[in-house]
């Protein structure tokens, strides 16, 4: 009960914190830097865990024998490259950013459909129509936070510059976003897996999760390389937050982006330890929903009658969700008889 509570608590806290240091840190002149932030959360992960895992009773300290294979952690790794390298290059496909949103947004209804296509599970209808509204509210309140609702502009926007001409180019741009999130919906699944059949061994699943994954970014080390002096080149960032100006290092906002993201990280683990992929899912939905309110209200952004509409229904599909007798049985596997 309260590693659950404490688990949201990371998410909430570390999550929010997370996107918010981010909004800080990327402005006009400092808009590519995900493969330097990716790396140095993994990199901070890596290093705590190593810390933790050292077996020093010999004479040459060397690690633990895991509680889980590492083939299991392998596979986890490689879904989640794969989900994090298609997510972050399908931008230059003709992919519009709203188009990204309604897709990410849509994780909690693919984890559904995977759970039940790979691990045989069945879940109520109103679990189903909880998820679906919570989907809706989420991808309405990200496109129309700022605007009412048009079906005109929505269009439009959704599209963005796809042309007919350019058709080939938009339909791998929509592959690798299916891609993406069969991938991420997938490691759900096998984390949770994971943890029924090996034991709930959270924080080793999140040092190996993120020290295997260290090399893979070296594939592309030269852009790795000129983020980082473009990034520690910019100038201090002037940041307004509830009416008052702060001027804030680059590198201090950096430092600030790794520890929280790191509370987040470790939050989701151990959240993922104690509930369903789908519940897992749901959280992050709700979460992902605040930290847009809280962007908008906390620098001074605005917030339009559509998108508060979005947030009750996000509100309602949770409550629906958490109120359902079935909740314990999410993911269920069938009986067999």
């Amino acid at each position: 009960m309260w590693n659950t509570v404490g688990a949201i608590v990371y998410i909430f806290g570390g999550c929010c914190s997370n996107v918010l240091t981010l909004e800080s840190i990327i402005d006009q002149q400092t808009n590519r830097v995900g493969s330097l932030l990716t790396f140095c959360q993994f990199a901070v992960a890596s290093i705590e865990g190593l810390y933790n895992f050292l077996d020093y009773s010999s004479r040459i300290p060397r690690l633990r024998t895991p509680k889980v294979p590492l083939k299991v952690y392998v596979l986890m790794v490689i879904l989640y490259y794969t989900s994090s390298v298609t997510n972050n290059s399908v931008f230059q496909y003709g992919i519009s950013v709203p188009l990204h949103i309604v897709f990410r947004c849509s994780g909690t209804v693919i984890t559904m459909i995977m759970g039940w296509l790979l691990a045989g599970k069945r879940y109520s209808v109103m679990q189903v129509f909880s998820a679906s509204l919570m989907t809706i509210g989420a991808i309405i309140t990200t496109l129309f936070k700022d605007r009412e609702f048009s079906k005109e502009t929505t269009i439009q926007k959704m599209l963005g510059n796809v042309s007919s001409s350019a058709d080939s180019k938009f339909l791998v741009g929509i592959s690798m976003l299916f891609i993406s999130s069969i991938a991420s919906s997938t490691l759900s699944i096998c984390n949770e897996w994971s943890y029924r059949k090996y034991g709930k061994h959270w924080k080793e699943s999140l040092f190996y999760t993120h020290a295997l994954a260290l090399p893979l970014f070296f594939l592309d080390y030269k852009e790795l390389y000129q983020e980082f002096w473009s990034f520690v080149s910019q100038r201090p960032s002037a940041i307004t937050l509830l009416g008052h100006t702060f001027r804030l290092s680059k590198l201090n906002l950096l430092a600030a982006n790794i520890i929280t993201q790191h509370i987040c990280v470790r939050g989701v683990n151990l959240l993922a330890c104690y509930t369903s992929a789908v519940t897992l899912s749901t959280v992050l939905l709700a979460r992902k929903v605040i930290s847009l309110l809280l962007s908008v209200h906390l620098f001074g952004g605005t917030f339009s009658t559509t998108g508060y509409v979005g947030i009750i229904i996000v509100l309602l599909g949770t409550l629906i969700y958490v109120l359902n007798p079935n909740d314990n049985a999410v993911g269920s596997k069938r009986r067999t008889t």
